[in-house]
């Protein structure tokens, strides 16, 4: 994560944690020089891909679902990821520290998030 500043490393760490303790049936991410993506062991499904974006500063998840869509906790504002980009049916949003500091959402709105669409690829 060399790539990444403190802030998005701290936030990253905190989401890979709330993964793990609050989804049982995630495989080892998968990790490139700038995203990671987390797979449903039970049937090999991708269902986030999260992306450091240095520049901005942020973290940017693609988070799949069956139908497109999924409603966001509040302050979370969801885009609908067009199907030609080759991800499937989705959303994407993305996590600005400065949101977190604001209190427009919290990562735990966030953990909400990925278990709607952990749930929904299941």
């Amino acid at each position: 994560m060399s790539r990444c500043s403190e802030e998005q490393a701290s936030n990253f760490h905190l989401v890979n944690d709330g993964i793990y303790k609050n989804l049982s049936g995630v495989s080892e991410p998968y990790a490139t020089r700038a995203s990671v993506c987390y797979r449903i062991t039970t049937n090999n499904v991708r269902f986030i891909e999260l992306q450091f974006q240095k520049r901005k500063n942020i973290l940017k998840f693609f988070l799949r679902t069956k139908t497109g869509d999924l409603s966001a906790p509040k302050g979370i504002e969801l885009e609908t990821v067009p199907l030609s980009h080759g991800w499937g049916a989705g959303v994407n949003f993305r996590l600005n520290p400065e949101d977190i500091e604001n209190k427009k959402y919290t990562i735990d709105d966030v953990l909400v998030l990925i278990e709607r669409s952990f749930n929904a690829c299941m």
